[in-house]
């Protein structure tokens, strides 16, 4: 099994007081996605963002050879180090499938989890929704073969306005398409994780803490297909669908969907 050697540096932020929560972001993203967050959770929780592997200023694994969503959950375990106790979880996106592993692995420590549609794709397979499989194996498979092909900036670009819209990698400033082009040399390693996972519906149903699940009602269907699997199937499970929203609310539409996660972690506190 591929792991986070303990020398390895990697990239976070540990700041307020509180509550610890948990912090993972997207496919292409940083924990600097959680800027906005922060301002509004400031002074009432201890908030906790990490750089999943390949992506800011957490370096790649130095393997790749059976890569999993298990090595992104060792990297989670370099911050549940850090904490006493229960912590809230919160994810988007990759993120959120990152959360739904962790608490999956260390189900005694999640006191909650938010995920705005999580890419568990496999899902989509097993529970027979094929068209949306897919629809998503083509998307991501056509993304690793430009990147095998030297053209990560294609890549990118179709990776963008699947997820953000036609038009969406048009309406981006240049520095951030470049960004974006360097950071999807990691899709192929996060494409591995979603499609090698085996874990179904049954395994999910362990999850018995607090668990919000939010999908957009606009733009691409696999990953809000997902949402309406898995919230219905967590024992304390609840979907929410967001109106006008679509798989990017958390960057696009940051206000409503932090007030969102404030309500949720406000809702289930840590009792001591």
């Amino acid at each position: 099994m591929i792991t986070v050697p303990p020398t390895t540096n990697f990239g976070f932020f540990d700041e307020g007081r509180g509550e610890p929560v948990i912090l993972l972001h997207s496919s292409l993203s940083s924990k600097r996605q959680w800027r906005k967050l922060q301002r509004l959770l400031e002074g009432r929780y201890r908030l906790l963002g990490l750089d999943l592997l390949g992506y800011g200023d957490t370096p790649p694994p130095a393997q790749t050879d059976g890569f999993s969503f298990s090595q992104e959950v060792d990297l989670v375990e370099r911050l549940l180090e850090r904490v006493d106790g229960p912590v809230h979880l919160a994810g988007h996106s990759y993120g959120g499938a990152v959360a739904l592993k962790t608490a999956l692995r260390h189900p005694h420590r999640a006191q909650s989890i938010y995920a705005h549609e999580p890419v568990l794709f496999a899902l989509l397979k097993s529970e027979g929704r094929l068209a949306e499989w897919a629809e998503i194996e083509g998307m991501t498979t056509e993304a690793a073969q430009r990147i095998r092909l030297g053209r990560p900036e294609q890549a990118a670009q179709g990776f963008i306005n699947y997820w953000s819209g036609a038009g969406g990698w048009q309406n981006i400033p240049a520095e951030r398409k470049l960004a974006f082009t360097q950071a999807v040399l990691k899709i192929p390693l996060d494409v591995a994780a979603i499609f090698r996972d085996s874990d179904g519906l049954s395994a999910y149903k362990r999850l018995t803490m607090p668990t919000l699940l939010t999908a957009g009602d606009t733009g691409a269907q696999t990953a809000r297909c997902v949402a309406e699997l898995l919230g219905p199937a967590l024992p304390a499970g609840s979907l929410r669908i967001v109106e006008g929203a679509g798989h990017m609310a958390p960057v696009a539409d940051a206000d409503r969907i932090n007030t969102i996660i404030a309500e949720h972690l406000a809702a289930h506190p840590i009792r001591r």
